[in-house]
């Protein structure tokens, strides 16, 4: 080394710091990394999804009812049925059998039977072997001794049986729901007119092999043929749990819970449990717990501080288990779009928040009394609200909002085995247009977390009255739709996410 030069020692101080900023700086980066993948996920999870399939068929009319299952060689399917006429066939009657992964069509039947300006609706389900029962809902079925029941095959279409309510008096205005149970049987409730000219709601059961009539009886008096017909649970121990609408008019009439045998028709036990005079928008719900042995009525008042009343009856006795009123769950403006049973056992009440929102225009004012003031604008919001009461006796658990603001829950589709999973169509109301966007969330236990989404602008004010009017969720979690809010009628299209 020569005079002139000195050793070169390095800095500790310096070294470090270098050391300390490549390491931070490969934390940062690995940091910013995950935040982009996982913000990548949600927009992944939130992009609208693509239909798998779509099937669209020309000819006047609409698909009235959707049903999902499994064929008996273990394919699953979509049924669907409703008003159909076309020049080629002049048909009215219409159920096509859809292959639910793929949309080809296993089977159609057609059948020269009037449908009327759609007032005349089936209804559809599918038993545990895989067929296909037919029935008839909402609207009279037409006047004369009618068959209210077919069952299908299933492999082909092929019409089994054909069942009629044992007559009494004139059977104008006749229809009758099919529920099939895991038993092998079929259950009936319906409305037909008896003797004088009185409308009695009525309940069968029917044999599955060849539908021959057990038993069939009379459950109470009903306004007319269009009034409500019962709601029909089958039970696991073989009985079922009815749920009777009152008779309506202007007087409150009691709602009545009934356990019927299935051996013989008798009634086990019965109840009133609220009173209504509202036959078309009744505040009240209900949910059935088998593992708790109990029926929980849902009873809310429409008002800016609604009480939402829960009310237990033992399933075997009737007796009643525990009663919880509050206005804690508050502000249930719409009353009560769904409930449901969560898998462990507590019960959500699906309903929606309303609030004003005030704005002021700093920048605009306006005089007043002499005084000025800067101009407000008033604005109503919605967002669907979740409520989770206790299964075990009622107390509110928690109280949530879901989804966006200014957003409608229109329906809640529950597949049999999925319990609270399903699908939730929203409306979305957030620019207040004629025309307003549509989406579907896909909703875990809890309803907390959100799978894709797909999202349709309807083209005309018909397509908010028919959309989504009809909608299923397969074994396997596919959603179906019948109808396009793209049309201004509802048209016969499935559509298959």
């Amino acid at each position: 080394m020569g005079s002139g030069s000195s050793p070169i020692v390095p800095n500790p101080l310096k070294l470090t710091s270098s050391f300390f900023s490549r390491k931070w700086l490969a934390r940062l980066l690995g940091l910013a990394i995950v935040i982009t993948l996982v913000l990548g996920w949600f927009r992944w999870l939130e992009k609208p999804a693509s239909p798998r399939w779509i099937d669209h068929r020309g000819g006047d009319g609409a698909v009235l009812a959707l049903a999902t299952g499994s064929s008996p060689m273990g394919t699953e399917v979509i049924v669907a049925g409703g008003y159909h006429r076309s020049d080629a066939s002049g048909h009215d009657l219409r159920i096509v059998c859809f292959n639910a992964a793929d949309s080809t069509v296993l089977w159609e039947t057609r059948e020269d039977r009037a449908l009327p300006n759609m007032s005349k609706v089936p209804a559809l389900a599918m038993d545990a072997d895989g067929n296909v029962l037919v029935g008839w809902d909402y609207w009279a079925v037409g006047s004369g001794n009618h068959t209210v029941v077919t069952k299908l095959a299933g492999s082909d279409g092929r019409k089994l049986w054909e069942w009629k309510a044992q007559a009494a008096g004139q059977q104008s205005g006749h229809l009758a729901v099919p529920i099939p149970d895991a038993q092998g049987r079929v259950w009936v409730a319906g409305i037909q007119q008896v003797a004088g000219g009185e409308y009695r709601r009525f309940l069968g059961l029917l044999d599955t092999g060849d539908g021959a009539t057990r038993w069939q009886s009379s459950l109470n008096s009903a306004r007319d043929a269009n009034d409500r017909r019962a709601a029909v649970y089958p039970l696991s121990g073989g009985d079922a749990l009815v749920i009777a609408p009152p008779q309506g008019g202007e007087g409150l009439s009691p709602w009545l819970i009934r356990r019927i045998s299935g051996a013989n028709g008798a009634t086990v036990w019965h109840r009133e449990f609220t009173r209504d005079n509202d036959r078309n928008l009744p505040n009240l719900s209900w949910v059935i717990d088998e593992r708790r042995t109990q029926f929980v009525a849902l009873v809310s008042q429409v008002g800016s501080k609604a009480q939402l009343t829960r009310i237990a009856y033992d399933l075997l006795t009737g007796a009643e288990r525990w009663q919880t009123v509050d206005s804690e769950a508050g502000e249930l403006q719409g009353g009560i779009t769904a409930a449901t049973l969560s898998n462990n056992g507590d019960i959500i009440v699906w309903s929606r928040n309303t609030h004003e929102a005030t704005h002021r225009k700093w920048w605009r004012w306006h005089r007043e009394d002499g005084f000025w003031f800067p101009e407000t604008t008033t604005t109503q919001h919605e967002q669907p609200l979740r409520i989770t009461v206790s299964g075990h006796n009622g107390a509110l658990l928690k109280r949530d909002l879901i989804a966006r603001k200014d957003e409608r829950i229109q329906a809640i589709v529950i597949p049999a085995a999925g319990q609270n999973q399903g699908a939730m169509f929203l409306r979305s109301m957030i620019k207040k247009e004629q025309f307003e966007p549509w989406r579907v969330v896909w909703l875990t236990d809890g309803g907390r977390a959100i799978t894709r989404e797909f999202v349709r602008r309807p083209g005309g004010p018909g397509a908010k009255l028919w959309f989504p009017r009809l909608a299923v969720v397969t074994p396997s979690g596919r959603i179906a739709i019948a109808g396009d809010p793209s049309e201004e009628k509802p048209g016969w299209q499935i559509t298959a996410w």
